[in-house]
């Protein structure tokens, strides 16, 4: 079959979908290419309880909690010891970190080889030619451990890993040290993930573009010639993100009535003091620190769109940075009446701006 599936993996919040692969989705569904998403973050919060999962997934979220635990499934014994984590790493974060706390980190731990049992179980896997992992902050282990059983239980399906954590040399990293990933995307991948699909379906070589890291053993072929990928200069040209997996997900969820969700959108790329003097704790960007933003009409637009599509008033932006021509732009728009009406008639609107957090948030009730 030539059809994909993306997938989220624990530990990566339930309030908002995972806006890398509904754009890559978005992009594959331009090319007539079938694609899927799979909420598993959902899956293990069910099993341990919408507490813990939140617990391990912000307050653990610095000290890669969730990594450890996904970690011990992979490596077992070759780990540290948990006194050694607890003392190192838990209690020297948060002195607070009593043995209760350690319990439930435990019982969570127990119950994830049974999780990735279950999400072994719950696919159709023979659907599937390419299978992709997203992973940022603590969602590299997870999707190392359930690529491996896939991997081993459908060794034809080509198996790919991308995201934040795929940046750079982590990501040749994690392609030289897991012989369960095929391809590694690194970097933005709006326009070579969709490249490489197309060709690998149509049984031509890896194109051979930067952000594309491929297995050798896997991939014979030579590829012929130099592809030119990089950051997308022009993000007004980006499709629309599909969410309508993720809402779907949640609706079917036990845990949907505890659960507020947000609309996710990003109007821009990058950071514009950043590509003059990148602060040096910065931990962002990466090869992209280049800034583009999106047109206001754009923002506006997709916004309507996916307050119509999916009916939540309130949505949160991925930017890092604001743009500064918002203020002139995009802010004065959104008091319009005939932009409001664009939006889908939402009133009453407030608009929190925080330019210090890169923070652009909307509750438009």
């Amino acid at each position: 079959m030539s059809r994909v599936l993306l997938v989220n993996m624990p530990f990566s919040s339930l309030r908002w979908p995972a806006l890398g692969i509904s754009l890559l989705q978005a992009e594959l569904k331009r090319e007539g290419i079938d694609c899927d998403l799979a909420y598993f973050n959902f899956d293990l919060a069910e099993i341990i309880g919408l507490e813990a999962y939140e617990w391990i997934n912000d307050s653990l979220g610095f000290v890669l909690g969730g990594e450890r635990l996904f970690a011990k499934t992979r490596f077992g014994s070759s780990l540290s010891s948990d006194l050694e984590y607890d003392t190192e790493v838990l209690l020297a974060t948060d002195p607070e970190f009593s043995p209760e706390d350690r319990q439930v980190f435990d019982n969570v731990g127990k119950q994830l080889e049974a999780f990735l049992d279950s999400c072994l179980r719950k696919i159709d896997w023979s659907r599937y030619a390419l299978v992709g992992f997203t992973t940022t902050f603590q969602q590299t282990m997870a999707s190392l451990a359930l690529a491996s059983r896939i991997k081993q239980h459908h060794p034809r399906i080509t198996i790919c890993l991308g995201g934040a954590n795929c940046e750079g040399v982590m990501g040749r990293t994690l392609l030289d040290r897991f012989p369960q990933i095929d391809l590694v995307f690194s970097g933005e991948a709006d326009d070579t993930f969709p490249l490489c699909v197309k060709e690998l379906f149509a049984g031509r070589p890896i194109p051979r573009c930067s952000g594309i890291l491929a297995r050798a053993e896997r991939f014979h072929e030579t590829p012929a010639g130099e592809v030119a990928c990089g950051p997308v200069r022009d993000l007004d040209r980006l499709p629309y993100p599909e969410f309508g997996d993720y809402f779907e997900r949640l609706g079917q969820s036990p845990l949907s009535d505890q659960i507020d969700p947000l609309l996710l959108f990003e109007s821009a790329r990058g950071c514009w003091w950043g590509a003059k003097t990148q602060c040096t704790f910065c931990g962002l960007n990466g090869g992209s620190i280049v800034y583009r933003s999106k047109s206001a009409l754009r923002v506006i637009d997709e916004l309507g769109h996916l307050r119509r599509s999916h009916g939540v008033r309130r949505a949160c932006a991925t930017d890092n940075i604001l743009d500064f021509r918002y203020f002139r732009s995009l802010l004065p728009l959104l008091d319009e009446p005939e932009i409001r009406h664009k939006l889908d008639e939402w009133v009453d609107a407030s608009l929190m701006v925080c330019i210090d957090g890169a923070y652009l948030s909307l509750a438009l009730a």
